[in-house]
């Protein structure tokens, strides 16, 4: 009787209680095998990312330098321009000044 007691009873019940604890380990070790795949993901997702942004502020940057080049080249040439109008603005006064007394001596 006792054979059929732990036949019967207590080997189903050892059997699926050991069942249950490996059903437990092999959901543990699921769980933390995808909780690294997703961590990897994130990881390689924010590198990709990381690195896009990293090339987009280079491009930024390079533009940038082109352009106070540009703003430089520009301020120089206007700085030219203007002492050149200056000297033209002083030309002209004195060129109209001049046609002024030509006009005067001409009308007397």
């Amino acid at each position: 009787m006792n054979e059929l007691i732990i036949s019967n009873i207590i080997s189903p019940i050892v059997v699926g209680f050991s069942a249950w604890i490996l059903t437990v380990k092999k959901y543990k070790a699921e769980a933390k095998t995808s909780e690294l795949t997703n961590v990897e993901h994130a990881i390689r997702i924010w590198r990709e990312l990381s690195e896009e942004l990293t090339k987009k502020l280079d491009d930024r940057e390079k533009a940038i330098e082109g352009l106070k080049t540009q703003l430089q080249e520009i301020s120089e040439q206007n700085k030219i321009l203007l002492t050149k109008m200056t000297t033209m603005e002083s030309d002209h006064k004195r060129l109209q000044k001049s046609y002024n007394e030509l006009k005067n001596s001409i009308s007397r």
